[in-house]
């Protein structure tokens, strides 16, 4: 049924091909032998219906992405994007984006993968432009694009009036995003610009905490519906484990 056409919705055969197509045309002719990354944008379910019959929210969407990846990166070449240069002479990225309207399970979800250079060109006049090294892009880095894309988006949003003035920002008063915000800012350091604890600057092997709340594990889940934690000794406060015959003992028994 995949190579026959007689089936309904896509078919892997023309879809595989049209992609191994396209990607050998980037690799041959349109990209050249340098360090890609692969960026990847989704906005909240109240704003994807926007972007499924409204060009004009894809255009916007995708010109704010990548020129925040653009400024970051001349961030990070020690280069800006002085307006008083010609445009000629400015710092530039190279990047290909490509809007998907669905997910991995085939739902409806609208969000645009792009593939960039991992660093920015400099026209040198005559010659062929210059490749700028560039310092690593950091969690910090990372957090702080994320906060200015989101902010602009909403920004143009509230413009094209799809969102009213107290519709967006609101899930920043969650308890779980007090000080996320200020962390995306300030890049988390502090306000010296000292790294603090938390901050993968100042333990590059520390991994960054996950906000993720659909892989709670389920014994916290338990703790927080039952306002009591299920694997803790309500004698002495240690831990509980489990024995052979699946009964429970505290974890200092013998």
């Amino acid at each position: 049924m995949a190579f026959s056409r007689k089936g309904r919705g896509v078919w892997p055969s023309c879809n595989g091909r049209r992609m191994a197509q396209t990607a050998a045309h980037l690799v041959d002719r349109v990209i050249p032998p340098v360090p890609v990354r692969q960026w990847v944008i989704s906005v909240p379910k109240r704003l994807r219906c926007f972007l499924a019959d409204r060009p004009s929210a894809v255009v916007a969407l995708m010109r704010i992405f990548i020129e925040e990846i653009e400024h970051l990166l001349c961030t990070a070449a020690g280069s800006t994007r002085n307006g008083d240069r010609p445009r000629a002479a400015r710092p530039r990225l190279g990047a290909v984006s490509f809007l998907h309207r669905f997910g991995s399970a085939l739902n409806h979800h609208v969000h645009l993968h792009a593939c960039a250079t991992d660093r920015v060109f400099m026209s040198t006049g005559d010659g062929p432009p210059a490749f700028l090294p560039a310092r690593p892009i950091t969690q910090a880095d990372l957090a702080a694009l994320t906060e200015k894309v989101r902010r602009r988006v909403v920004r143009w949003f509230r413009m094209k009036r799809f969102l009213d003035a107290d519709a967006a920002a609101v899930t920043a008063l969650a308890i779980g995003n007090i000080g996320k915000r200020r962390e995306a800012v300030t890049g988390g350091h502090a306000a010296g610009g000292r790294a603090t604890a938390g901050c993968c600057d100042a333990n590059p092997n520390q991994k960054p905490r996950s906000h993720d709340t659909s892989r709670i594990a389920w014994a916290k889940l338990m703790a927080r519906v039952g306002e009591g934690f299920p694997l803790e000794c309500p004698n002495c406060g240690g831990d509980i484990r489990l024995r052979g015959d699946g009964r429970q003992e505290p974890a200092h028994a013998k």
